[in-house]
C-alpha cells in the first residue's frame, strides 16, 4: 500500500525531532514543506507520495522563482525537500520495500531540478555603534528586572558568539559563573563550550540579584510578561525584543538573519584580534571551512597585514 505524503512528512519530522534538531530549524522545515504541500494542492496533486513527480518539483520551484522569492529562500526549500527525500530513501513499507519507486529515487540527483544561481555576498555584522545604542535602549527601561536581563541578553549575544536558541536553552546548570562560561549542547549533539567577557558577566551578576523565581536552578534568562512570568525566554521573544530596540534607537538592523549579524560580529572582532581562521571556528563551534568563511566576511583588514607583511606599505 502507497504510503500517504502526509506521514511521510510526519515521518521525518518526528526523525528530526528525535535527533534533537533545534526548534527553529524543525520549523523552518515544517514551513517549507507546507509551501510545498500547498502548491500541491493548488495543482491538484495527489496525496501518495509515489504520485509525486520530477515535472512536478521543477514546477514547484520554478513558481519559488517566478515569485521573485531570494534565491537563498530557493536553495533552503531545496536542502529541506532533499533531506526529505535522502531519509525517505531508507523508509519502507509493509512489504519491506522502498517507499520511493526507483524513478522517485534520482530526482534530486545531478542537478535534475534547475534552480536560480546564489551569488555570493558578504553578509552583514552587526556594526559595534549600532550595539551600543541597543545597549542604551534596553538599559533605559525603568522595568530594573526587564533593562537588566536585556542587557545580559545583548552583552551575551555580542561577547559569547552564540546562537539565538543556544542562549535562550541556557539553564544555571550549564553556566559556570566564575569562569564566565557555559558548556552547550550544539548542532548534531556535540557538547562545548562557550565565554564571555567581564562586560556580560556583571551585567548577568546585575541582573541575577533582580531576577524573580528560583535563584539557582532552571532557565538563565527568563520572562517578566504576564504571558511568560518567570518561564525561560523563547528564541522570538529574543528576535522580538532586537528588532523592539532597533525601532527606538532609530537602528537599521542588518537584513536577513538581524540576530545572526551579532555572531558575525563576534566572528570578524576574533579575526580582527589577531584569530585564525580556525581559531574563529574553534570559537563559533563550527569546523566548516565555507561556514567560517562566511562568518568572517571579505575578511579585509587580515589580509591587508598579511599583504604589508609579504610586500611592505
Amino acid at each position: 500500500m502507497d504510503l500517504m505524503l502526509n506521514e511521510a512528512v510526519r515521518r521525518f519530522l518526528d526523525h528530526r525531532r528525535r535527533k534533537r534538531r533545534a526548534v527553529a530549524t524543525l520549523d523552518l522545515y515544517a514551513r517549507q514543506i507546507e509551501n510545498w504541500e500547498r502548491w500541491r494542492e493548488t495543482h491538484g496533486g495527489e496525496d501518495r507520495l509515489q504520485a509525486v513527480t520530477l515535472d512536478e518539483l521543477r514546477g514547484f520551484f520554478a513558481s519559488l522563482d517566478d515569485a521573485r522569492m531570494a534565491p537563498a529562500t530557493i536553495l533552503g526549500h531545496f536542502r529541506t525537500l532533499r533531506a526529505l527525500w535522502n531519509f525517505l530513501r531508507y523508509e519502507e513499507d509493509e512489504t519491506g520495500e522502498c517507499v520511493l519507486s526507483a524513478t522517485q529515487l534520482r530526482f534530486f540527483l545531478n542537478g535534475r531540478i534547475p534552480l536560480p544561481r546564489n551569488p555570493v555576498r558578504e553578509q552583514p555584522a552587526l556594526p559595534q555603534h549600532d550595539y551600543e545604542l541597543l545597549l542604551a535602549e534596553a538599559m533605559s527601561n525603568p522595568d530594573a528586572e526587564e533593562a537588566s536581563r536585556d542587557e545580559a541578553l545583548l552583552r551575551l549575544l555580542w561577547e559569547s558568539g552564540m546562537r539565538v536558541h543556544e542562549l535562550a536553552s541556557l539553564t544555571h546548570e550549564q553556566v559556570n559563573l566564575r569562569y564566565r562560561r557555559a558548556t552547550i549542547v550544539g548542532k548534531m549533539d556535540k557538547q562545548a563550550t562557550v565565554f564571555w567577557g567581564p562586560q556580560a558577566a556583571a551585567a548577568l551578576l546585575r541582573y541575577l540579584a533582580v531576577r524573580r523565581g528560583r535563584a539557582h536552578r532552571g532557565a538563565l534568562l527568563r520572562g517578566v510578561s504576564s504571558r511568560n512570568d518567570g518561564g525561560p525566554v523563547t528564541t522570538n521573544l529574543i528576535r522580538a525584543l532586537i528588532k523592539r530596540l532597533a525601532d527606538r534607537a532609530g537602528v537599521t538592523l542588518p537584513k536577513g538573519s538581524p540576530c545572526h549579524s551579532f555572531r558575525r560580529a563576534f566572528a570578524r572582532r576574533a579575526r580582527a584580534a589577531g584569530a585564525s581562521l580556525a581559531e574563529v571556528g574553534e570559537l563559533l563551534r563550527d569546523e566548516t571551512p565555507a561556514v567560517i568563511r562566511g562568518y568572517v566576511g571579505l575578511d579585509a583588514e587580515p589580509k591587508q597585514q598579511l599583504y604589508n607583511r609579504l610586500f611592505g606599505g
